[in-house]
């Protein structure tokens, strides 16, 4: 799925589903720092071996309500 892991860049695919999973979990009216928060622990995830959107929405407590 990543173009360059030995550099850690992700691919466009990879941020594709990074944002979209960061969109699914991330609950409405949370601040600019809580969302930045939840994307560093996304990436950080995704970087850790969790690469399927099921796993990723899991782990960060399933979808946002």
């Amino acid at each position: 799925m990543r173009r360059y892991p030995e550099f850690g860049f992700l691919s466009s695919a990879d941020l594709d589903l990074l944002s979209q999973v960061l969109k699914i979990t991330t609950p409405e009216g949370v601040s600019e720092d809580e969302r930045q928060a939840r994307a560093a622990t996304l990436v950080r995830l995704f970087q850790e071996g969790l690469t399927t959107e099921e796993a990723l929405v899991r782990e960060l407590g399933g979808p946002a309500q």
